[in-house]
């Protein structure tokens, strides 16, 4: 079964031992949302590019979330509120979707700034792109210092990895441009070549 575009694809409200595998919830609000409902199963079924979550569980407890293809939930992967005693292992998850910024704005006056990222849900370690070539790699951090950037046009990206997939972050594009200050006095030479 399919389930598209619906405010849960699958909808489980006050509903015990029931066995759900091998459907399919995309482009939901929620893909699977449990709610008041107890010792479930959800297996072998898939929960891509839902507005929130994949699988959403509301004071739903001893639920069995197994061996399920979790990716691009805008939110997340599975959220758990008010539960206990759930089951949720095997499942297969792509790195979660992720921001990323500068201290500097689209403007640096000396070549020094940071870039700072959100997390992405379920990411193993991020690669930090800059014109495109990798500058570090295997972080494991959500922020990195850049220090003594020449003037000139610069664009950034992160993508976060894990063993399913990987995603990439926005890309920023930051201009160094060192300014002149000038006291009042200035001495000038100039000599030909």
């Amino acid at each position: 079964n399919t389930a598209d575009n619906n405010l849960a694809g699958f909808l489980l409200v006050n509903s015990d031992n029931n066995t759900f595998s091998n459907n399919v919830a995309i482009n939901n609000l929620h893909g699977f949302r449990f709610w008041h409902s107890n010792n479930n199963t959800l297996t072998n079924s898939t929960a891509n590019s839902n507005l929130e979550y994949g699988i959403y569980l509301d004071n739903s407890n001893y639920n069995n979330i197994t061996r399920n293809t979790v990716f691009f939930n805008e939110l997340g992967s599975i959220f758990e509120v008010d539960c206990v005693g759930n089951e949720i292992s095997g499942n297969i998850y792509s790195p979660g979707t992720f921001f990323l910024e500068s201290d500097a704005g689209e403007f640096d006056a000396d070549g020094t700034f940071t870039l700072t990222w959100t997390v992405s849900q379920n990411a193993d370690n991020y690669t930090l792109y800059q014109n495109s070539e990798i500058l570090a790699e295997g972080l494991t951090v959500t922020e990195y210092n850049i220090t003594d950037l020449s003037p000139g046009t610069y664009e950034f990206y992160v993508k976060a990895f894990n063993i399913n997939r990987e995603v990439d972050s926005n890309t920023i594009k930051v201009i160094v441009k060192f300014l002149l200050y000038i006291d009042g006095n200035l001495d000038f030479h100039q000599t030909a070549t």
